[in-house]
């Protein structure tokens, strides 16, 4: 899989190397990799660079200046890095508006839609803004883009947030433990392949002062828009669907959860299988990510496990713990465990520091 990213990335990255003073042969990068960066750095049309290839150029980074590379980066972020997003948090009525949007037009920091897709939900009091990271070799990538989303929140709130609850990095490096804490203000937490802010209900009516009700209104319709125009938009509604229709699986019934979704969906299974290879959809990927969350959701209400196994369809709640595990990259045990920790024993922020 290949996923583009916006040339706001090249910039943030451009902007790094010229504060600290750094060419490409200091970072150790071989002649097919200089050839490769000078070219986009050097890019004035815009030209787009797949992921793969800047976590490449993070890693050299990370190695040279031995600091946390998605904090250098993210103190170097401006709001225009991330495009029309940027705008529009920044026109956002407070910070819920702001984080809505930023779910809803994720994908345009992006010229592909299949990419890992990001939650932003809530959970008792706390709003939780959340990636699974499905590609571990992506680590870098995917911190980053927690500690731009942080920055860009300090940039389009006044005041910024002083206090996150917490903060999932999934498996990051535990010599930079510290510096993360100062970075974020509040604790760090080690969770496989999850990636997320937690930030506090009552912080998502912090108003920003620079909202603009009639700017916003014209940045919304320049980003359906922009949408319609860079990706399939029916892929979206029809992925939609599907994910709706799983709500009204019976996994006891003896159809098969495919077979009840085109029934949903006033169509035969072969018409549904054409429509998701159509639409670039995986229909076990999704009825998974469907199995996790509603999990999730079980184990944070204590709902034992052969409860949520057969709730799920699983013979036995050994098969859904092997699933969740493959999901979580824990047990279901584990994370009703963190999960707790988290929410019940969420330490003093004076005492953290």
């Amino acid at each position: 899989m290949t996923v583009y990213i916006m040339t706001g990335y090249i910039r943030i990255l451009q902007r790094t190397l010229q504060h600290y003073q750094l060419d490409l042969i200091q970072l150790g990068l071989d002649p097919s990799e200089q050839h490769a960066l000078t070219r986009y750095l050097k890019s004035e049309s815009g030209e787009s660079c797949c992921v793969s290839q800047y976590v490449v150029w993070l890693q050299h980074l990370q190695h040279y200046l031995q600091q946390p590379i998605g904090i250098i980066m993210a103190r170097q972020m401006a709001l225009q890095d991330v495009g029309l997003i940027g705008y529009l948090a920044s026109s956002s009525v407070n910070l819920q508006q702001a984080l809505r949007l930023f779910q809803q037009y994720y994908p345009l920091l992006y010229q592909m839609t299949q990419i890992d897709a990001l939650d932003v939900r809530q959970q008792g009091d706390t709003m939780v803004v959340q990636w699974h990271g499905s590609q571990p070799d992506w680590q870098l990538f995917y911190v980053l883009n927690v500690c731009l989303l942080h920055q860009a929140v300090q940039l389009i709130v006044e005041p910024p947030i002083a206090q996150l609850q917490c903060v999932e990095l999934g498996q990051f490096e535990p010599t930079f433990w510290l510096q993360y804490e100062q970075f974020f203000g509040c604790s760090v937490q080690s969770s496989a392949n999850i990636y997320a802010l937690h930030f506090p209900v009552q912080a998502l009516a912090t108003p920003n002062f620079g909202a603009d009700a009639m700017l916003h209104r014209v940045l919304v319709h320049q980003a359906e828009h922009t949408l319609r125009q860079q990706y399939d938009l029916q892929q979206q509604l029809f992925k939609y669907k599907v994910q709706s229709a799983f709500h009204q699986v019976d996994f006891a019934q003896p159809s098969t959860p495919q077979q009840q979704v085109a029934q949903q969906l006033h169509c035969s299974v072969r018409t549904l299988q054409r429509q998701l290879q159509r639409h670039q959809l995986d229909f076990q990927s999704l009825l998974d990510h469907y199995r996790y969350q509603v999990s999730c959701d079980y184990l944070q209400q204590e709902v034992s496990l052969a409860q949520i196994a057969e709730s799920l369809g699983y013979a036995d709640q050994s098969a859904f713990g092997r699933a969740f595990k493959r999901w979580a990259g824990m047990t279901p045990k584990s994370y009703q465990r963190h999960y707790h920790q988290r929410h019940i024993e969420t330490p003093d922020p004076k005492t953290a520091q």
